[in-house]
């Protein structure tokens, strides 16, 4: 039997997410590219292992996901559907989108190509989004006689609004990237090979201002969803004074400007 060689690339290429972490950024790459980064059973595994990994990761400040290849990501992987390998959760999926919308520090997802379904799912559990002028973004449960159950049909609303959430379940079409930044679920529409500059640009604009604010505002916001007004005010009253750690010492660098 001829050998085989097992080259840097090749292993590469068979880890389903590849971490990257400089400069206090953390960039999560979902890297199935031969298969426009369907969302196997063992990508969510080690993606739940990764999130787990930065939530403790007080070194980073951001965190970029975005996909290798062609696309972010084209959706769940149909060849892997149903239950899950002995000792792999049911719930896997909701659990890692939970996970990741939980993390600490703000998430920028950098699309281009397709992010449909499934992927659209897992997007939502980011705090922005950068996508490039090639980005296709939809729901496509419907035309496949699916229905969400990872989160995806109470964060929409949320994000874009209840009228366009509903076009884009009902139609199953895929949105430009333009259209998407039209209705609010991204922040910025950038060519295509400016992606993830843009994203690392952005970090730094993050990464200027307090870390531990932006942690703080970040769970307010997000656990403001499921408060009414009132009750949101007083959960912020009793659990978050108004200030973080560093406060006197940006405050003391503002005055010397």
């Amino acid at each position: 039997m001829p050998e085989t060689t097992v080259t840097a690339e090749t292993a590469r290429q068979e880890i389903p997410i590849l971490l990257d972490k400089r400069e206090g950024v953390a960039t999560i790459t979902l890297n199935r590219p031969q298969s426009l980064n369907a969302l196997s059973v063992p990508l969510w595994v080690e993606l739940q292992r990764v999130v787990a990994e930065l939530h403790n990761d007080d070194a980073v400040s951001v965190v970029i996901l975005t996909g290798a290849g062609r696309s972010f990501s084209a959706g769940n992987d149909i060849r892997t559907m149903g239950n899950p390998p002995a000792g792999v959760s049911l719930r896997i999926q909701l659990e890692v989108i939970d996970a990741l919308e939980a993390l600490p520090q703000p998430v920028i997802a950098a699309v281009h190509g397709y992010c449909l379904t499934g992927a659209l799912e897992l997007l939502l559990a980011c705090d922005l989004v950068l996508a490039a002028e090639s980005a296709r973004i939809g729901d496509t449960h419907a035309k496949f006689g699916l229905v969400p159950t990872w989160g995806g049909n109470m964060r929409l609303p949320r994000r874009v609004g209840l009228a366009q959430a509903k076009e884009m379940v009902y139609t199953c079409r895929f949105y430009s990237a333009e259209e998407c930044r039209a209705f609010g679920l991204v922040n910025q529409v950038v060519p295509d090979d400016e992606l993830l500059e843009a994203a690392r640009s952005l970090a730094r604009d993050i990464q200027a201002n307090s870390r531990e604010s932006i942690a703080k505002q970040k769970r307010i916001i997000n656990s403001g969803w499921s408060h009414s007004l009132a009750d949101g005010l007083d959960w912020i009253e009793r659990f978050h004074p108004g200030s973080a750690a560093d406060m006197a010492e940006r405050l003391g660098q503002f005055g010397k400007k």
